[in-house]
């Protein structure tokens, strides 16, 4: 099985973000911003209707709280600031869509027609061609799929000395080893530890 990447970079993160909001891909960019935050697996994300994360307004519910398909376990996620100010932007580009709490958030659209459906998320293979093609334009080497938002964010919580126990029991992992394979914490990482301390 082909190893997939986390973003490693911050700034190709924000790079991300501005290609997504410069195209006008509002769906997309709250979709990797969330992502982003709650550290959901693929098909979690793509099944959250309004319901789940907003009240009526569309303003986000102060505490997300998701149960993952696969392991039944929750998942609980408070919004941040970025994360709000992309709602914002979203709800301005799609006002209509709380119209029904059951739409679901990420909703598939037909570019031939211009054809919203609320009532159908989005595919998992067009998702993976979403990030996939953000992720060659920023000029992001390696191999990165839709999974890698999931990775990036134990990545950079890593990086941000997030204790690896938080990060487990964020993504749900069975153990702190799990999470590191997971991550993709390299060899090289590891040596600059031993520069950083210089025992």
């Amino acid at each position: 099985m082909k190893f997939v990447e986390p973003i490693r970079e911050k700034n190709k993160i924000r790079d991300i973000k501005l290609l997504l909001r410069s195209k006008w891909k509002i769906r997309e960019l709250f979709l990797f911003q969330l992502w982003l935050v709650t550290a959901l697996r693929m098909w979690d994300m793509l099944e959250l209707k309004i319901k789940d994360i907003a009240n009526d307004d569309l303003t986000l519910l102060s505490s997300l709280v998701i149960k993952e398909q696969k392991t039944w376990k929750t998942n609980t996620s408070a919004p941040t600031k970025n994360l709000k100010t992309v709602r914002a932007e979203y709800k301005e580009a799609y006002p209509t869509i709380v119209a029904n709490r059951d739409n679901y958030v990420f909703f598939r659209s037909k570019s031939r027609t211009w054809a919203i459906k609320w009532t159908e998320n989005i595919s998992v293979k067009q998702w993976w061609r979403i990030i996939t093609s953000a992720c060659i334009a920023v000029w992001l080497q390696w191999s990165y799929s839709s999974h890698s938002l999931r990775k990036t964010y134990g990545y950079q919580s890593r990086m941000h000395k997030v204790p690896i126990e938080k990060i487990q029991k964020k993504l749900n992992h069975s153990s702190p080893w799990v999470t590191l394979d997971y991550i993709g914490i390299t060899q090289e990482e590891l040596d600059n530890i031993n520069h950083e301390m210089d025992l």
